[in-house]
C-alpha cells in the first residue's frame, strides 16, 4: 500500500505567494494615487469654473434686489448694465462682512480676494477706499485667478478697470 505525501508549503509556493501579495499591494497603492490625482484635477477644474462664473456674474448682473446694499443683498452683482459697474454697489460690497460675502458668492471651502486695477496696474480708489477685498492668498495650496475687463461708473465718469478674482484654498 502506497500513500501519497505532499508538502504543504514549498519554497516555490511561498515565493510566489509573497510576489502575488506585493503585486496586489502595489496595485492598490497605484489605484489610490490615480484616484487622488483625478480628484485633484476635478477640484482644480471646479475652482477654475467657479472663478470664471463668479466674475462673469459680478460684471453682468445687477444683483438682487436691484438697488441692494450690504444689508439687503440677496444675490450679488455689481453691474448697472453689462460690463458697467455701479460705484455704490462696489463700496457697499467693501463694507460687507467677509463670511457673508463668501456665502453670497457660494464659495464653499474656498476663500477669495477681489481686486480692481487701473490700466497702469495700481489699485482703484473710490471715495478714498481702495477696491480690494478678501484675504491674502500667498499661503494657499490651490490658487485660481480669473480676470475680466469692465468699466466703473464713477458719477458719470467711466473708469476702465481690470477685475482680478482669486479663489484659493489651504489644504
Amino acid at each position: 500500500m502506497r500513500t501519497n505525501k505532499a508538502q504543504a508549503l514549498t519554497p516555490d509556493f511561498t515565493v510566489s505567494f509573497v510576489i502575488f501579495l506585493m503585486v496586489v499591494a502595489l496595485s492598490i497603492n497605484l489605484w489610490n494615487v490615480a484616484n487622488d490625482k483625478e480628484l485633484w484635477i476635478q477640484d482644480i477644474e471646479d475652482m477654475h469654473k467657479k472663478a470664471r462664473t463668479i466674475t462673469d456674474i459680478l460684471i453682468t448682473n445687477t444683483g438682487s434686489p436691484v438697488g441692494w446694499d450690504n444689508e439687503t443683498v440677496v444675490f450679488l452683482g455689481f453691474a448697472e448694465e453689462d460690463h458697467v459697474l455701479n460705484k455704490t454697489k462696489l463700496l457697499s460690497f467693501k463694507n460687507t462682512e467677509y463670511t457673508i460675502a463668501k456665502s453670497l458668492m457660494n464659495l464653499g471651502a474656498n476663500d477669495f480676494n477681489l481686486t480692481m486695477y487701473y490700466k497702469n496696474g495700481t489699485i482703484i480708489m473710490l471715495d478714498s477706499k481702495n477696491i480690494t477685498y478678501g484675504t491674502d492668498y500667498s499661503e494657499g495650496d490651490y490658487i485660481m485667478h480669473s480676470e475680466r475687463i469692465a468699466l466703473i461708473n464713477n458719477s458719470g465718469n467711466l473708469i476702465s478697470t481690470k477685475i482680478n478674482l482669486v479663489l484659493w484654498r489651504k489644504l
